[in-house]
């Protein structure tokens, strides 16, 4: 029989492709260092069917683009004159960090907080995609959890709802790619427990806040100058207080 053969070219061409990669296509970023520079000034984006590919990645509403206070106009990162200030902005500047920044490959990165289910989450994606930069699989990841974003006041950097990105304000460059990792773990279930009568702390590694701290990690140990490296640490320190069951190693730090 020849039917399996002839189905093979079908299968391969029903495999989904990574967003990362339509996106990339669209927008042909070069990949960037994790310096002093990705953090002082907001990337230059080459053009706005470059922004569109992005923000529809993450389910903007652009009726949000005219209607909400605080957000700017998202082409200015194509003519240069952003300051990095506007919430799409940050998010099309996260977004940046984890579609173009150099992190790595799954294979290669070790660390604390590149736990069991990190690793087989990510390993997940790249057994679909056969992509094995952290970037771009990072990148999947934070996209297809998230599914809408909308803007809408909130005592946090930002939060999820189901699988709607709530847009507050986010850090600059990987520090916020951090933090729509965290958001996008929310969306499997993984909530907050309480610690100092507040609902910010998780019972492990395994939560949203594991996952923003092993995004952390691979910045530190990818950064290209001593200055972004402390910055990645100091994210590690104040973060992992909040994990009640630490992997041993952060307990070793945290005593030291």
């Amino acid at each position: 029989m020849r039917t399996l053969p002839l189905l093979a070219p079908v299968l391969a061409a029903c495999a989904p492709e990574s967003r990362w990669a339509q996106t990339q296509a669209i927008c042909g970023f070069e990949a960037s260092a994790l310096d002093v520079a990705a953090f002082a000034s907001p990337p230059r984006y080459p053009s706005r069917a470059c922004v569109d590919a992005v923000l529809d990645d993450f389910g903007l509403d652009r009726g949000l683009l005219l209607d909400a206070d605080g957000l700017t106009d998202p082409y200015t990162l194509v003519e240069g004159s952003s300051d990095g200030q506007g919430l799409i902005d940050g998010l099309l500047w996260s977004a940046h960090a984890l579609i173009a920044s150099d992190l790595g490959t799954l294979d290669a990165a070790t660390g604390i907080w590149l736990t069991d289910a990190f690793r087989t989450t990510l390993d997940d994606i790249h057994r679909t995609t056969g992509q094995d930069a952290l970037g771009p699989l990072l990148y999947d990841y934070v996209t297809g959890r998230i599914h809408h974003t909308t803007v809408e006041p909130l005592d946090a950097a930002a939060g999820m709802r189901g699988r709607t990105l709530v847009l507050v304000d986010l850090p600059v460059g990987i520090a916020g790619s951090a933090v729509l990792v965290h958001e996008a773990r929310h969306s499997e279930g993984l909530q907050h427990v309480a610690c100092g009568g507040r609902m910010i702390c998780d019972p492990d590694a395994t939560g949203a806040l594991g996952f923003e701290l092993a995004v952390h990690e691979l910045a530190r140990d990818a950064a290209d100058d001593r200055v972004i490296a402390e910055i990645a640490e100091t994210w590690l320190e104040t973060l992992e207080v909040r994990v009640l069951s630490p992997p041993v190693g952060a307990v070793r730090r945290r005593s030291r």
